[in-house]
């Protein structure tokens, strides 16, 4: 599914990818009552996420009746999920992927109802459900949930 390569490293660095500060940043302002959800997912759209893989495959959750794949911004957040899963200890192999490939390609390859959940784990987590596979769904409402 994935063009990007996997790395297997120690997740307990803290390297940032191409646009992740600024959409971290804007999670955290949200959180922080001083952002505007609106513009979230334009952030995730142009920011390069890390994704965790289980056999070349990102790493998904349901939720309900909705799947999840799992992102994160930086390997510090990674780190911590990984070690909130009890698997802190291990390497993980991981993709660099750009937001817009999970966002137009990814999650509808689902096959169902779906998102992208950023940052699990973290302070901060945001999920991000993919707007056609929810019906309609106003992004206030998305973010709220």
């Amino acid at each position: 599914m994935f063009k990007s390569t996997p790395v297997s490293t120690q997740v307990d660095g803290s390297g940032v990818t191409v646009g992740a500060l600024d959409l971290a940043r804007g999670i955290e302002a949200v959180y922080g009552g001083r952002g505007d959800s609106r513009g979230l997912t334009g952030l995730l759209r142009s920011a390069t996420v890390l994704c965790p893989l289980v056999d070349d495959e990102p790493l998904v959750a349901e939720s309900g009746s909705i799947r999840w794949i799992y992102a994160f911004t930086d390997e510090a957040a990674l780190a911590r999920f990984a070690v909130a899963r009890g698997a802190g200890d291990r390497p993980w192999d991981f993709a660099r992927v750009e937001g817009h490939r999970l966002l137009d390609v990814a999650v509808p390859a689902l096959g169902g109802p779906g998102g992208v959940a950023v940052n699990v784990g973290s302070p901060a987590p945001m999920p991000f459900p993919a707007m056609g596979t929810l019906g309609t769904l106003s992004s206030r409402a998305a973010v709220a949930r």
